[in-house]
């Protein structure tokens, strides 16, 4: 697969392999390199305007965090995960996002959590069914991602980053899932129960109510979960 020029941007920072790593990372999440497909180190390098120490870098701190498979003599691979490796991430997702929620149900940020419900209210309002399936997606996750990671602010930074990149690694898998899940949504029943359940998200948290949060939380983990171990092949197929 040829990778168009312009889905890079240039690296001009001092820290290479931080930034080289995010772009990669950032691609294989939205699913412009694709699992199986093999990384040409060299090429990367020209994308990015930088050298192959950089990348190579890059592509071993990205096998560590799970996203890449590195085999000898072979090169590095964007990695596949199997039905069973996808629901374990969740798994363990569930577990810490009830955490956070607990950590962050007394968080004194209520202006900025009132800031969510509307931006997600505004999301509830499109009600045209023709609005555009990628238009509305990356709305969506724009808000949602912003969102959780608010919520991990009242964590300590080191734990942090380890939940961040659990729900990174299932980023990918959510964003195919709602895209699939929003095509066979004619009456866009499906749209309005992811939204309405973040938005019920953040009234709990604005109450105070933590046994609510708790239950939304550990539901919207466990929907999406069995949703996307549902229709793991046909999501997978998407945007082939």
């Amino acid at each position: 697969m040829m990778l168009k020029t312009e889905n890079f941007i240039k690296v001009n920072y001092e820290n290479l392999d931080e930034v080289v790593y995010a772009q990669i990372k950032q691609k294989i999440i939205d699913n412009q390199l694709k699992p199986g497909e093999k990384l040409n180190v060299e090429q990367l390098a020209s994308l990015l305007g930088v050298s192959k120490t950089p990348v190579n870098h890059a592509l071993k701190s990205l096998a560590k965090d799970g996203y890449t498979t590195i085999h000898p003599r072979a090169g590095s691979y964007v990695r596949k995960y199997s039905a069973e490796e996808v629901e374990a991430i969740f798994d363990f997702r569930e577990v810490l996002e009830v955490l956070v929620v607990e950590k962050s149900i007394h968080h004194p940020q209520k202006d900025t959590l009132k800031e969510y419900r509307r931006r997600f209210q505004e999301l509830l309002d499109i009600e045209d069914a023709e609005t555009d399936i990628d238009s509305f997606t990356e709305a969506f996750f724009s808000v949602e991602t912003e969102f959780h990671e608010f919520l991990t602010l009242s964590c300590p930074s080191i734990i942090r980053t380890q939940i961040h990149n659990l729900i990174d690694l299932s980023r990918r898998f959510r964003i195919l899932h709602l895209h699939y899940r929003l095509e066979e949504d004619e009456d866009l029943t499906f749209r309005k129960k992811e939204v309405l359940l973040h938005q019920a998200l953040t009234n709990a948290l604005l109450d105070n109510d933590v046994s609510s949060a708790r239950e939304l939380i550990i539901e919207d983990v466990r929907r999406t979960k069995k949703g996307i171990i549902q229709y793991f092949d046909k999501i997978e197929t998407i945007h082939e």
